[in-house]
C-alpha cells in the first residue's frame, strides 16, 4: 500500500467531518438529567463521553500500530487527526501519549504551530472543521465580511456588556455587507443577555460602581421580539426558548412564560412529526431493498432530537411548578387584598396549577410537586406513566484519579502523588 494511502484513509476519520454524518446528536449538548431519563445509551458511555469519538480512536490507533510494525513514521497531519480523535474522547493522556510519540519517533521538527494549537485547543473545538482549504476561500476572507467577523463582534463586546452596542454593530455589517444575521448569532445575542442581566455578572457590575453596564431585565425579551421581527423574521429554536425560559422564570414571571411555553410545544410538536416521516423513510428504504444507511442515520437523529425536545418540555414544566410562589391566603374585607384582585396581580394559584397540568400533561412530572401557602403538595395523574428509578448496573468509579500516598525513602518520609492505574501496576 502507497504510503500516502494511510494519510487519505485518517483524512475521512476526523472527527471533526464523522461527527456531521455519524453523531446523532448533532452535537447537542447533553446534560445528566438526559442520561437518566431518556435512553441513549448508545450514543453516550457510562462515563458521559460520546461513545462515537472513543470508539474511533480505538480503531485510528489500531491504525498508527499498523503502521509503525511496518518501521513507518507518522506525519504532522496523521498526529492532528489522531490527537483531535483523543481530546473528542477526552482521553488527555492518548493525546499526551501522542503528542511524546513524536520524541521517540525522532519527528519533533513536524512540532509547528498549527500541531500545537490543536494538541493545546483541540478539546475547546474553536477551530473550524475543514483542515484544508483553497486559495479562494483565503482570498475571499478578506474581501467579504463573513459570519465568524459577526460572531467575533458579538464575543468581543457582549463579554464586557455592552449588549446593545453590539447588536448594531451586528446589523451594520448585515445592511452594509447584504448578508442575513445568523441564527446561531442571535442565540449568542441572546445567551450573553441573560448573562449580562443575571447574578454573578450583574452583582459585580453593581459592585465596580458601574450600574450602567448590567442591561434591562427584558432585554432577551426585546431581543426575542427584534430577531422575530419582519425584518429578520428569524424563527426561535428550542434552545433559543430554553434561554428566554430560564429568564422569565428567574425572574419570576410564570404568566408570561406560559406563552412561550405553548410556542416552544409547536416546536416540540413539529420535532414528533420529523421524527415519524423519518421512521416510514426508513421502513419504505429497507423494504425496497436499497442501501439504508442514510435513512438510519436521518432517523436517530430524529429520534435524539424528539427525546431532546420532550426533556426541555419536561424541564421547563417542572422548573415552572417548583418556582411558583403562593401570595398569602386573601383576607377578606380587607383593602390591600381588595386592590391586588383590581389590579389583577394576585394569580389565582389554586385554578391556575392544575390549568397548566392540564395543558402540558404530556410533559408535566407525575406527580407534580407544588408549592401551596402552607408547604408542598404532590399532583398525581393516576392515567399518566409514573418516571420510576430502574437499576441497570453498578460501575466502581475505576476513572484515573490522583491519590496520596507516603514514599519512604532513607528514613524520610515524602508524599507523593500517583495516579489510580499507576497504583494498580506498581501492586
Amino acid at each position: 500500500m502507497p504510503r500516502s494511502t494511510f494519510t487519505e484513509l485518517l483524512r475521512p476519520l476526523d472527527p471533526f467531518t464523522v461527527y456531521k454524518d455519524a453523531d446523532p446528536s448533532n452535537g447537542t449538548y447533553i446534560a445528566p438529567g438526559m442520561v437518566t431519563m431518556l435512553n441513549i445509551e448508545s450514543t453516550i458511555d457510562d462515563w458521559g463521553f460520546r461513545g462515537l469519538h472513543v470508539r474511533l480512536l480505538q480503531r485510528m490507533l489500531a491504525l498508527m500500530k499498523a503502521l509503525k510494525a511496518t518501521g513507518q513514521t507518522l506525519n504532522a497531519e496523521e498526529y492532528t487527526y489522531l490527537i483531535r480523535c483523543a481530546d473528542a474522547a477526552s482521553d488527555i493522556a492518548t493525546a499526551k501519549w501522542l503528542w511524546r510519540d513524536m520524541d521517540r519517533s525522532e519527528t519533533t521538527f513536524w512540532r509547528q504551530t498549527g500541531l500545537y494549537g490543536e494538541y493545546v485547543q483541540s478539546a475547546a473545538r474553536t477551530s473550524s472543521a475543514p483542515s484544508a482549504r483553497g486559495l479562494s476561500i483565503r482570498l475571499r476572507k478578506f474581501r467579504f465580511a463573513l459570519n465568524r467577523l459577526m460572531h467575533a463582534v458579538v464575543e468581543s463586546y457582549c463579554s464586557n456588556c455592552e449588549i446593545a452596542l453590539a447588536v448594531q454593530i451586528v446589523d451594520k455589517i448585515s445592511s452594509r455587507y447584504q448578508i442575513p444575521i445568523p441564527p446561531a448569532v442571535w442565540r449568542n445575542l441572546l445567551e450573553w443577555a441573560h448573562i449580562a442581566s443575571s447574578p454573578p455578572m450583574s452583582t459585580a457590575w453593581k459592585k465596580a460602581d458601574m450600574p450602567s453596564k448590567v442591561p434591562a431585565s427584558t432585554a432577551v425579551e426585546m431581543l426575542r421580539g427584534t430577531m422575530t421581527d419582519p425584518l429578520y423574521n428569524i424563527r426561535p429554536t428550542l434552545k433559543a426558548y430554553g434561554i428566554l425560559m430560564k429568564n422569565l422564570l428567574g425572574r419570576g414571571q410564570f404568566e408570561r412564560a406560559r406563552p412561550y411555553l405553548r410556542e416552544a410545544r409547536r416546536l416540540c410538536d413539529a420535532q414528533c412529526h420529523k421524527f415519524e416521516d423519518s421512521v416510514f423513510e426508513y421502513i419504505q428504504t429497507l423494504r425496497g431493498g436499497a442501501d439504508a444507511t442514510r435513512a438510519l442515520h436521518r432517523h436517530e437523529r430524529a429520534r435524539f432530537a424528539k427525546q431532546a425536545a420532550w426533556y426541555s418540555m419536561q424541564t421547563w414544566c417542572r422548573r415552572l411548578l417548583l418556582a411558583w410562589r403562593p401570595l398569602p391566603p386573601r383576607t377578606s374585607g380587607t383593602r390591600g387584598d381588595a386592590g391586588l384582585q383590581g389590579l389583577g396581580q394576585r394569580f389565582s394559584h389554586e385554578r391556575g396549577v392544575p390549568a397548566s397540568m392540564r395543558e402540558f400533561r404530556d410533559f408535566a412530572p407525575n406527580p407534580a410537586p407544588c408549592r401551596t401557602p402552607s408547604g408542598y403538595v404532590r399532583l398525581t395523574d393516576p392515567a399518566a406513566p409514573f418516571a420510576r428509578p430502574v437499576f441497570v448496573r453498578h460501575m466502581p468509579p475505576d476513572v484515573p484519579m490522583l491519590a496520596r500516598l507516603l514514599w519512604h525513602r532513607n528514613g524520610e518520609v515524602a508524599h507523593i502523588l500517583i495516579t489510580r492505574e499507576k497504583l494498580r501496576i506498581l501492586r
